[in-house]
């Protein structure tokens, strides 16, 4: 289809009319003039009706001189999803084809506008006239204005970043406190059983340490308004409440002997500093506790703005009669007043509610946030409040007005507000969350004697030894371990590239790919000589001789637990097998529902021949199989077990013995690179559910099924890990997100 000439027309389509060459845009009789890159997206769309405009398109068109983030293509297509009204999951205008890019549904009518008059005629001569005077009453005012001493007149907005900090503990609490950005921790003090809370000020770069008799929470709330944080000890027996003065002088501390109910949380803490907000019976209802009386106020005695926020969350309770929804409410007092912000969200619904007064039985205002609210804070005025959205996007709530106002961070990346400092000044942080490369001394490997197994030797409380070996911020993931180093992947916005680490540290890039690779799965043959893997889907093998990238193209929706056949066998015996390194196994799944969708292409175990391009199916509804020469050290002398080891597609393990021994079944995680096989142990990594919680490793005996357990030193990590093929090491992907960036940003401007 031809490209559609858009100049000088108006675009009819569904109930919605579009000026192609002013911006305006109709939609069921509401005019709006849209942004610039909104109205160029669209005219691109309409451009090429019917046809597929590829996200690389895209991105040249609107941003020709640089390489916008995921995160900025996606605000800026769900901005003009909004300006059409259209629903994302059910779109009738633009349709997202994953990976592939955009499709404008309806067609769309061309036609010119009516006539003209003689200044339209004549726009040009018309526009030159309008510059003319124009600029010549610009000069005249800005002569008046200079002899006038108004000199920073005409000054456009210009972000201006100053950098404040680097944040290395995700434990860090960062408050405005006195007009200066302060960060607030705790540590474990030297004396056994005590606390200290580090404050920071980031402008000065000083510290002052308080000592605590007891341990601590890692959690604050922070009163604006009285300048008070509040600490809860861990036994929950009484809080410590930290004031600040003048900026010069020390705190004023004071302790609270008191308890919260069982089933409360707290939620903030209100101006005054005194009470508290709190939720209560399971997320239901919101109650305030008073610090100085140690009193929880009585339903009746609550103001009619916390019992109308009640109502609210029992409603959205009672919305799903078969399960609780995900829901979440956040409060922030105003610190000035005894105003309040609740944001309540859920699955399917995320709302901002302003009560001016918490003795209103009505909200001030109430607004749909269609991204949610991630993070929020008032300015020091308490007359707008700033938050982050999903999005990362920056926008403020103009409490009197009952609006809300975007800005325009010119790409910045938000993470958190943490303080609103003037009528354009923001302090930001910015989450450097980075998936790392970490090796682990893998203490499971030291005890070969299965004589010598207790469970109690190898309790969860002993950690592994971390030792991290890089530091720089990009995404690294899928390690592979050989006897000659590591390869890994490096991924980097939509870019991939496999890199090898040799035994001396020394790294060097073997492949990258091409735009928009993302790399799902790597193996390495016996022989350091070929690398399998897929990507986008799509299997590809490396020639690690020549550097050479071979794509194979199989007719299998889905793919997974890639191996090389050398891969059958753990018995060096066994090794020299005739084409192992020619042939690739893999499991195949004809559709998402793990259904065949014909007889010729059962989901099952296939391989794959390289010189030969035959596919030959090996197992049905099989995930992967290993050949094991187990050797059993408790009988007299050492005896020699083969066995198979045979995963799945249910997602349970057996090892089948060729001598009469019982087979062992074994329970395996759902996913593709969490387990590994190394002498008589499977090994499986449990990432954690609960981010407080550490990932373990789980080692099962192949011989005898037993299993115990070990936690490493991370809080978040992939469904990726690594055996030195002889050492006691262990290389796994952890995401490390302790690094912040505090940002002071200037100069910002305003999209209504």
């Amino acid at each position: 289809m031809s490209i559609l000439s858009l100049q000088n027309k108006i675009a009819g389509f569904l109930n919605c009319k579009l000026d192609c060459n002013s911006g305006h845009l109709s939609v069921d009789g509401d005019a709006q003039k849209l942004e610039p890159m909104v109205h160029q997206f669209l005219s691109l769309l309409i451009q090429h009706q019917g046809e597929l405009v590829s996200k690389k398109i895209v991105i040249k068109t609107l941003w020709p001189d640089k390489e916008p983030s995921d995160d900025t293509l996606r605000a800026m297509v769900k901005k003009a999803r909004k300006a059409l009204k259209d629903n994302a999951r059910k779109p009738r205008y633009i349709k997202t084809v994953p990976t592939k890019g955009y499709l404008f549904i309806p067609p769309v009518n061309l036609v010119s506008p009516g006539p003209k008059f003689w200044w339209q005629l004549h726009a040009k001569l018309v526009g030159s006239i309008v510059v003319l005077v124009t600029s010549m009453l610009l000069l005249l005012l800005w002569y008046t204005l200079i002899y006038s001493g108004a000199s920073d007149i005409g000054k456009a907005p210009i972000i201006k970043k100053t950098e404040l900090s680097v944040l290395k503990n995700n434990d860090v609490s960062t408050h405005y406190i006195n007009k200066v950005v302060n960060n607030v921790w705790v540590e474990s003090a030297d004396t056994h059983d005590a606390s200290q809370i580090i404050i920071e000020n980031i402008e000065q770069k000083s510290q002052q340490k308080i000592v605590f008799p007891a341990p601590l929470q890692r959690k604050f709330w922070y009163s604006q308004g009285s300048q008070r944080l509040l600490v809860q000890r861990i036994d929950k027996q009484s809080f410590y409440a930290i004031t600040f003065m003048a900026q010069d002088n020390e705190p004023v501390i004071n302790e609270y002997k008191t308890s919260l109910p069982s089933d409360s949380e707290i939620l903030a803490l209100d101006f005054t500093g005194n009470m508290l907000f709190v939720a209560l019976n399971a997320l239901n209802q919101i109650g305030m506790f008073d610090l100085e009386n140690s009193v929880l106020i009585a339903p009746a005695l609550l103001p009619p703005a916390l019992l109308n926020i009640s109502q609210q969350m029992e409603q959205l309770l009672e919305q799903d009669e078969n399960a609780i929804p995900d829901l979440s409410v956040q409060i922030w007092p105003s610190p000035v007043s005894s105003a309040f912000i609740v944001n309540l969200s859920s699955e399917a619904h995320s709302s901002l509610i302003y009560y001016k007064s918490s003795l209103d039985e009505v909200a001030s205002s109430e607004l749909t946030l269609p991204n949610g609210l991630k993070s929020g804070v008032w300015n020091t005025r308490g007359d707008r409040f700033s938050f982050t959205d999903n999005n990362a996007g920056l926008i403020a709530f103009q409490a009197e007005e009952g609006r809300l106002t975007t800005f325009n961070t010119n790409g910045e990346l938000i993470n958190q507000v943490v303080a609103d400092c003037g009528p354009n000044c923001f302090v930001i942080s910015n989450t450097q969350g980075m998936p790392k490369l970490n090796e682990i001394t893998f203490t499971f490997d030291a005890l070969h004697n299965e004589t010598g197994f207790n469970l109690n030797v190898f309790a969860s409380e002993q950690n592994a030894q971390v030792i991290r070996t890089n530091l720089m911020v990009r995404n690294e993931s899928l390690p592979q371990y050989t006897q000659r180093g590591l390869y890994f992947v490096s991924q980097h916005n939509d870019s991939a590239s496999i890199l090898f680490r040799d035994n001396k540290n020394i790294e060097s890039t073997l492949y990258t790919f091409a735009e928009q690779a993302s790399v799902e799965e790597l193996t390495i043959d016996a022989d350091d000589s070929l690398i399998a893997g897929i990507v986008n889907e799509r299997l590809f093998v490396l020639d690690l001789n020549t550097l050479k990238m071979q794509y194979i193209l199989l007719k299998f929706p889905k793919l997974s637990h890639i191996a090389f056949s050398q891969a059958l066998s753990s018995d060096a015996n066994n090794a020299n097998n005739e084409s192992n390194s020619t042939n690739i196994v893999f499991y195949a799944q004809s559709n998402v529902f793990g259904e065949a969708t014909n007889a010729r292409q059962p989901n099952g175990l296939y391989q794959y021949n390289i010189n030969t391009q035959q596919i030959s199916l090996l197992k049905e509804n099989v995930k992967a199989q290993v050949l094991l020469a187990l050797v059993d050290e408790t009988s007299q002398g050492a005896t020699r077990n083969q066995g198979l080891f045979t995963l799945y597609d249910n997602d349970v393990a057996s090892v089948n013995f060729q001598s009469n021994k019982p087979a062992i079944k074994v329970n395996m995680l759902d996913c593709i690179s969490c387990w590994r096989i190394k002498g008589n142990y499977l090994y499986q990594l449990q990432p954690n559910k609960n981010t407080k919680a550490s990932a373990q490793i789980v080692q099962t005996s192949l011989l005898t099924g037993q299993q115990r357990k070990q936690s490493l030193l991370f809080n978040d990590v992939e469904n990726h890990f690594s055996l030195h093929p002889s050492s006691h090491q262990m290389v796994l992907t952890s995401r490390q997100q302790l690094q912040t960036q505090l940002t002071k940003i200037e100069g910002l401007s305003q999209i209504y």
